[in-house]
């Protein structure tokens, strides 16, 4: 995501022509209900694992911004907030606030969804190259 924030960022700047407004949109796909299961444990920091995961389940994360805060914006990171959903529901994670630019008070704002992130990514060798760290060799 931080990679559309520095999209919209350029945009707002001039640095990107309005048109290229399409490559903003992006979608990631799992079709297996054990990614669902281990997505719900990872972000809300549970440790119960579903019994049944629902036919079709699905998470939506949606950013968000206000084009009207840039200009007077202390942190232009402050204009955004990310809001996620569960099948519809929204997920409120423990740490934000509700200032997502979400109607109903479960959203982070930019801020808090990027510490949230980071205080529960992997966080072990080589978590700045997930490639190298999911490839070591498993040594019992």
């Amino acid at each position: 995501m931080q990679n559309k924030v520095n999209d919209i960022v350029s945009i707002y700047q001039g640095a990107v022509k309005v048109e290229d407004t399409n490559k903003l949109k992006y979608m990631i796909y799992s079709a297996h209900d054990d990614q669902i299961d281990s997505n719900m444990v990872w972000l809300t920091q549970s440790k119960a694992s579903f019994d049944d995961i629902p036919y079709a389940s699905q998470f939506i994360y949606e950013l968000k911004y206000s084009e009207s805060c840039f200009p007077t914006a202390e942190r232009i990171q402050d204009c955004f907030g990310v809001s996620i959903a569960f099948n519809g529901t929204p997920l409120k994670l423990n740490t934000c606030n509700g200032d997502g630019f979400s109607e109903n008070g479960t959203g982070c704002t930019w801020i808090e969804f990027w510490e949230y992130m980071n205080s529960i990514f992997y966080p072990s060798l080589n978590s700045e190259d997930l490639d190298t760290a999911c490839y070591q060799p498993y040594n019992p």
